[in-house]
């Protein structure tokens, strides 16, 4: 029996990773969240925000 193929939902060549941070949830406090585009999203950039302290308590980084 022949597998069925399924075609991407992302057009060739526009592959890319982004990173997605994790919070530690704190009770008592205002859940804190930071929207980024997913355009600035990138290794570089999301290593930069953690160094600068713009994440209030990181737990864990995922590559998406």
């Amino acid at each position: 029996m022949p597998r069925s193929w399924t075609p991407s939902i992302v057009p060739n060549g526009h592959d890319q990773s982004f990173y997605l941070v994790i919070q530690q949830f704190r009770e008592n406090r205002a859940p804190r969240s930071r929207k980024t585009d997913v355009g600035e999203a990138d290794l570089e950039t999301t290593i930069g925000d953690l160094m600068s302290g713009q994440y209030g308590d990181p737990v864990r980084v995922g590559r998406v």
